[in-house]
């Protein structure tokens, strides 16, 4: 019992060093970190440099510079300008290609007709033609063109066709009769032909077809 009774206060003092060792160390830690900490500079010398203004103050001049071209540009020279000559129209003559002269002879009147037919016409007609009449004038003519190929090789000629007038004036089954040359201006006198009209043949009051003969003659001389 004696020896346990002295154990007990070892065990407290023992324990008091170990806390009182152990506050030292903490405490030499703490005055450490706190005596080491780092020296700094003397802040006196540095220069602090507004970044921002300088950047402002760079661009006034360049603004007001763009502002200041805007506002006054620059108006290029006037070049001379030269005179333009007027160049004239000059009128081309529009030749007239040579019209085919028509041979229409003049009736007893003075005025002009289609010729007798009954002269040169064949013996048997049949009875439902009647005979043609003088002093028949057209009252719509077309003048037949010259066809190019006669006009270029210079070949003048005539063509004599038979056609009939119906109760309305106008120009049915043409026939050539003769022709000279032969084969060369028999389509173009055809073509006017059919564009040809006269007056209708009035008999006992009706209107009635008549048959006539016409002489159309292509000649380069006017």
């Amino acid at each position: 019992m004696v020896t346990y009774a002295y154990k007990i206060p070892a065990v407290i003092i023992l324990s008091l060093a170990i806390n009182f060792l152990l506050f030292l160390l903490i405490y030499h830690l703490v005055t450490n970190e706190v005596v080491k900490l780092p020296k700094f500079e003397s802040l006196s010398n540095i220069e602090f440099i507004d970044i921002q203004k300088k950047k402002d103050t760079s661009r006034e001049p360049l603004e007001e510079q763009e502002t200041e071209e805007l506002e006054e540009p620059e108006t290029p020279p006037e070049l001379p300008t030269e005179p333009v000559s007027e160049i004239p129209d000059t009128p081309q003559p529009n030749l007239p290609a040579p019209s085919p002269n028509i041979d229409i002879p003049l009736g007893v009147d003075g005025v002009p007709y289609i010729g007798d037919f009954m002269k040169s016409a064949p013996a048997d007609i049949g009875p439902e033609l009647p005979v043609i009449d003088s002093n028949l004038i057209p009252i719509r003519r077309i003048e037949p063109i010259y066809p190019p190929r006669a006009q270029r090789a210079g070949i003048e000629g005539y063509v004599v066709m038979e056609f009939t007038i119906d109760i309305e004036g106008k120009v049915k089954d043409i026939k050539v009769v003769e022709s000279e040359p032969e084969g060369m201006f028999e389509q173009a006198v055809r073509r006017a032909l059919q564009k040809w009209e006269f007056p209708p043949k009035i008999s006992n009051g009706k209107a009635v077809e008549q048959r006539a003969r016409q002489v159309i003659r292509f000649s380069l001389q006017g």
